[in-house]
């Protein structure tokens, strides 16, 4: 028995990127114990809506791929989509909630994925381990999971970029880019 699990992750940033020959090769690689996971990320204009995300959600479970993660911002291809728009066209955190309750109303619960805003700091849950914010028009993001003490024991000489913030608990705080908070939900 061999100890050592491989997985494999992919990106399909729109339904209609999948073709026959994903459903075949997941399964070959399925059939040697390798599991494949699909991350998409949230792009304005192109996979931001309810019914999209949900599609892909289907054609992941269809073609035998696990849909691991839905990015909301933070990874380098959404920064360089951002930068070309402007904030009024960014990501919404009320469309990501909508996002959420379509798959979760139309899919499996295996068609679930996680809700990820992507950091410098590391990576937390939308809304689970993370707090977004509005500070003088600026979103930002308190990363519950991570303290400077956390980060201190892989670095005793960790210091927080000129950026950050830090709570009375050493909770950090950065700014999130391609993301807008226009309700009330996750104050």
């Amino acid at each position: 028995m061999n100890p050592l699990k491989l997985e494999i992750e992919t990106q399909f940033l729109h339904s209609e990127e999948f073709q026959p020959s994903h459903a075949l090769l997941a399964a070959a690689l399925r059939n040697k114990g390798i599991t494949v996971y699909n991350n998409t990320q949230l792009l304005s204009g192109i996979n931001d809506f309810s019914e999209e995300i949900s599609r892909i959600a289907f054609r992941c479970r269809e073609n035998g791929i696990e849909f691991h993660h839905v990015y909301i911002a933070g990874l380098p291809l959404q920064k360089l989509w951002n930068d070309k728009l402007p904030k009024s066209a960014w990501i919404d955190t009320s469309d990501v909630i909508a996002i959420a309750g379509c798959v979760r109303r139309q899919g499996s619960g295996r068609e679930i994925p996680r809700y990820i805003i992507r950091t410098e700091l590391g990576e937390a849950d939308f809304g689970l381990t993370s707090r977004l914010y509005n500070d003088k028009g600026e979103l930002r993001i308190r990363l519950l999971p991570y303290s400077l003490s956390y980060y201190r024991q892989m670095d005793p000489d960790f210091s927080l970029p000129e950026y950050a913030k830090s709570d009375e608990n050493g909770i950090p705080d950065i700014p999130v880019s391609g993301l807008k908070k226009t309700g009330d939900f996750l104050l």
